[in-house]
C-alpha cells in the first residue's frame, strides 16, 4: 500500500509540473463585426454588417519550437443584414425585392482549435500569428426582422425556423457551422493579450440563398 500511495504521488506531482510548465489558461472579452458572404447571383445584394460581443474560456498548450495549440469555448453575438430581389418578374417584367431587409442576430457557442508560433520581440512583448479551424453551434435567435416590399412594418422571425407570410418565404437557416481562423494576439506584461481575428465560414448557413458567415472579432484577455 505503501508502495502504491508513492506512485501514486510522484504521478500527481509530476502531472501536475507538466501542466503548470505546458498548459495555459485564461479568459477573454471583446466585440465583434459579423454579416454574410456570398449569396446567389442576381438574388442577393446590399449585404452588411452588425456589431456584436464575445467572451470566452481560453486553454493554450504549449509545444516546441515556440509552437502552441490554443482552444477554448467562446460565447458570442452575431448577425447580418441582406436583401432580397424576388424570383418572379414584376409588372413591368423585371425583377423586383421581395424582402428589402433580412435582419438576423443570434447567440452561438463556438470551439477553436489554432496552431500558434510565439515571436518574441521583448522580455515582455510576444506576437503571436494563428491559423486553424472553428465549429459554431447557434443557441438561439435574437430580435430577428424580415421586411417584405409593398407590406408595412417589420415582422418578427425566428431564423432557424421558416417564414412564411402570404405567398412570401424563407427557409430556416442551419444552427451548425464551421470554418477557418486567422488571427494574431499581442501578449504584454507576460499576462495580458490583445487579439484581433478573423473567422470565414465555409458551409452555406442558408441553403435556399447560399449564405455563408464572417465576422472580425477584437478582445482583451488575461492568461495565467
Amino acid at each position: 500500500m505503501k508502495i502504491k500511495s508513492i506512485i501514486i504521488g510522484l504521478l500527481v506531482l509530476c502531472c501536475h509540473n507538466i501542466m503548470a510548465q505546458d498548459l495555459k489558461m485564461g479568459f477573454h472579452v471583446g466585440g465583434n463585426l459579423s454579416g454574410y458572404t456570398g449569396g446567389k447571383q442576381y438574388t442577393i445584394y446590399d449585404k452588411s454588417g452588425k456589431v456584436g460581443y464575445e467572451v470566452g474560456a481560453d486553454i493554450q498548450y504549449l509545444l516546441k519550437n515556440k509552437f502552441s495549440l490554443a482552444s477554448g469555448i467562446n460565447l458570442l453575438q452575431t448577425g447580418g443584414k441582406f436583401s432580397v430581389m424576388s424570383g418572379y418578374a414584376g409588372s413591368t417584367g423585371g425583377s423586383q425585392t421581395e424582402f428589402p431587409a433580412v435582419n438576423t442576430k443570434s447567440l452561438s457557442l463556438e470551439i477553436p482549435l489554432k496552431l500558434c508560433y510565439d515571436i518574441l520581440l521583448s522580455d515582455n512583448f510576444v506576437l503571436t500569428p494563428a491559423v486553424g479551424l472553428y465549429g459554431r453551434y447557434a443557441l438561439v435567435s435574437l430580435k430577428d426582422k424580415v421586411s417584405i416590399t409593398g407590406d408595412k412594418g417589420n415582422h418578427d422571425w425566428d431564423c432557424y425556423k421558416d417564414f412564411n407570410k402570404d405567398m412570401h418565404h424563407i427557409d430556416a437557416m442551419k444552427k451548425f457551422e464551421y470554418g477557418v481562423v486567422l488571427g494574431v494576439g499581442a501578449k504584454f506584461a507576460n499576462h495580458y493579450v490583445l487579439s484581433l481575428n478573423y473567422h470565414r465560414g465555409l458551409n452555406s448557413v442558408s441553403s435556399q440563398y447560399d449564405l455563408k458567415k464572417s465576422d472580425v472579432s477584437c478582445s482583451i484577455g488575461y492568461i495565467w
